[in-house]
């Protein structure tokens, strides 16, 4: 991997340098016509950012554009059933009972976007016959205390716990904690899956002895890539254009500095805050290309 130099001068043009980035990571530089004419696409959005940026702040930014992972809803669809396809075959391997629940906690059963899009997802007829997943009992929950109280007596069964991603791992090991402190049985073997996590948070959720697996593992995007020759100056550097932005530090280097590259379905607070925090310090709208609440 090339380690790029925040003091280099780039000699072709700003779009020049855009697009081919866009290329490298197969996004589309066009959204094509009808109702997309009514909004900036996403080429034109990251052009507006990287323009307001002095050309250090761009030769910061476009090595991270070049592993940064976008997966927007409208390819949720193929991650479902390759997810589905998986958890199903190790199920065949012993499990009597298969039950899919969202990565969050009890109190929070119903309020993450991504997880409940997965499991109302699998709840798919088309999905369901594809796997013969009728065969044995399957159960969707979106609030893990169903087991306790609709499945007490259950007997090896498969658990898998879902999400589209992981960031700090946090909230993962509060859910599963949960779980293992007050529902698991004996009998039980639990799994998380999730489309996209970071490495960080699978080596915390690894060392707690839970088995994880996510199809896309992230490395935080300055400290961990390898993309920049000078770690420290290229952190410093990212901390001051925060500022400059008026980030809250709260979000520094993204949620506990995560220094996330990703978009999903919504972009996570885990993401350097600079592609989605949404005000500038005049209260007016943020030129951030991925902006997390719209």
């Amino acid at each position: 991997m090339c380690k790029h130099d925040l003091g280099k001068t780039e000699t072709v043009t700003l779009n020049e340098r855009l697009k081919r980035v866009f290329v490298n990571n197969g996004w589309n530089l066009s959204e094509g016509d009808g109702a997309f004419r009514y909004y900036k696409t996403l080429f034109s959005k990251f052009f507006i950012f990287l323009k307001s940026l002095s050309l250090e702040e761009q030769n910061l930014i476009f090595p991270l554009i070049s592993i940064y992972h976008y997966c927007p809803a409208v390819r949720y669809d193929s991650l479902v059933w390759r997810m589905v396809e998986e958890i199903n075959a190790i199920w065949g391997e012993m499990s009597e009972a298969l039950f899919i629940i969202t990565l969050t906690k009890p109190e929070d059963a119903g309020h993450s976007k991504g997880a409940s899009f997965i499991v109302s997802h699998m709840r798919d007829q088309a999905i369901q016959e594809e796997y013969n997943l009728t065969r044995k009992p399957l159960y969707l929950y979106e609030n893990q205390n169903l087991l306790k109280t609709k499945n007490e007596n259950r007997n090896n069964s498969l658990i898998v716990f879902v999400d589209d991603f992981i960031g700090s791992g946090e909230t993962a090991i509060d859910t599963i904690k949960y779980f293992i402190n007050n529902i698991k049985k004996d009998t039980d073997r639990v799994m998380i899956y999730s489309f996209v996590a970071m490495q960080a948070a699978l080596e915390a959720i690894t060392a707690i002895g839970v088995e994880v697996k996510a199809f896309v593992e992230l490395p935080k995007g300055i400290t961990e890539s390898g993309l920049f020759k000078d770690v420290n100056g290229a952190k410093k550097l990212m901390m001051r254009l925060e500022e400059k932005l008026d980030i809250p530090a709260f979000y520094q280097l993204g949620y506990e500095q995560s220094e996330a590259t990703v978009t999903m379905m919504r972009t996570p607070d885990n993401t350097f805050p600079v592609f989605w925090y949404p005000e500038n310090k005049d209260g007016g709208k943020s030129l951030a290309p991925l902006p997390r609440y719209l």
